[in-house]
């Protein structure tokens, strides 16, 4: 049976056999309040029956925010799910300090679409250069949309629930392409941000240290304020995931990691800098992250501007035996490597041949 949920501003009354709808007033759950949303969307995915339906989303602004400051919070859990389509029909989902967006566990036959993902205050801050030297870099800093404050010469940056230094990666981009500039990598200057730092200007900080090399001037820098912390989206031991028409402008890890997925689908799932609010950055870390998944994996017009590290990975992971317990059992570690059903070949590490 396909069964469509169909959230409407206005209590309405069953009218098929295959439609049903929900009030949001009821459940909370109303856009462009800027109040947490994320217990009216626990309420909401709890009345899902998993006999194949569809949720459509009224257009706008959902906001979520963590449970306590600072404490990591996953915005909509599904577990143990089958059959739910949730169609966000452009809505925008803006999140406020460590949090993950969706966590997939144990779930089968879910879509999610037509969504676009964001921070209120991102988990980086972008700055220009205005002066190298060998012994300082001046980057100027719209504190109105990156807040800072320096304290006891040392910059501090600041969130809404939130107060981190730059954590060491760093990533410089070229001022008219807005692309990383050519030949650098992963904190190409050299230069260690928690050291001393001074205000030399309003909205401009002078890092002292020795810079490798000196890059233009007007160069862009995204400065990170954490490294893994949580992806935007996290897939375990799933089968048939269909992530399409998605924009991700930013998350504080991977924009996907999927681990023991059969069956998983990326279309048009973009990582993309926020032109529109004047950055250069997107995803702190990778892209897309599928560990140990199986079946048809499905990577289809997926664009990207501004991740933190490679777009994909696409990999396995061996377990090392430690010793032979039986003829036929070892203790390895990772056991997570495996479960019951797979296939498995030992391999000497001087000798990786199967």
């Amino acid at each position: 049976m396909n069964r469509m949920i169909a959230l409407t501003l206005l209590c309405a009354t069953v009218s098929h056999a295959t439609w049903a709808a929900v009030d949001l007033q009821s459940l909370g759950l109303v856009p462009n309040t800027r109040r947490d949303m994320t217990s009216a969307f626990a309420q909401l995915f709890a009345q899902c029956t998993n006999q194949t339906e569809t949720i459509l989303l009224p257009p706008g602004r959902y906001d979520f925010f963590p449970a306590k400051p600072g404490k990591m919070t996953v915005a909509i859990a599904l577990k143990k799910k089958c059959g739910l389509t949730l169609d966000g029909q452009g809505a925008q989902f803006v999140y406020h300090g460590l949090m993950m967006p969706f966590n997939i566990h144990s779930c089968s036959n879910i879509t999610i679409r037509n969504v676009t993902i964001d921070w209120e205050r991102p988990f980086i801050s972008q700055g220009e250069i205005r002066a190298v030297t060998d012994s300082y870099v001046d980057i100027a800093i719209d504190a109105t949309r990156y807040p800072f404050v320096v304290e006891n010469n040392q910059a501090w940056f600041l969130g809404e629930d939130w107060k981190r230094a730059v954590d060491g990666y760093n990533i410089l981009y070229d001022k008219t392409t807005h692309e990383i500039l050519y030949k650098t990598r992963d904190n190409a200057l050299g230069i260690d941000f928690t050291k001393r730092a001074e205000l030399i200007a309003p909205g401009t900080i002078r890092f002292y240290g020795k810079p490798r090399f000196h890059p233009p001037v007007g160069t862009l820098i995204a400065l990170n304020h954490g490294r893994y912390l949580v992806p935007c989206f996290d897939i375990q031991q799933a089968r048939d995931i269909v992530l399409e028409k998605i924009t991700v402008h930013h998350a504080l890890s991977h924009g996907v990691v999927a681990a023991r997925t059969e069956n998983l689908t990326l279309r048009q799932v973009n990582l993309l800098a926020d032109e529109k609010h004047g950055r250069v950055f997107s995803v702190v870390a990778d892209g897309f992250h599928l560990i140990h998944c199986k079946g048809d994996v499905r990577v289809e017009q997926c664009v990207h501007t501004g991740i933190g590290d490679d777009f994909l990975n696409l990999h396995g992971r061996n377990c090392v035996v430690h010793k032979k317990v039986t003829p036929r059992s070892v203790l390895v570690t990772r056991a997570e490597c495996t479960e019951s059903g797979d296939e498995v070949w030992l391999l000497r590490k001087q000798e990786p041949q199967r």
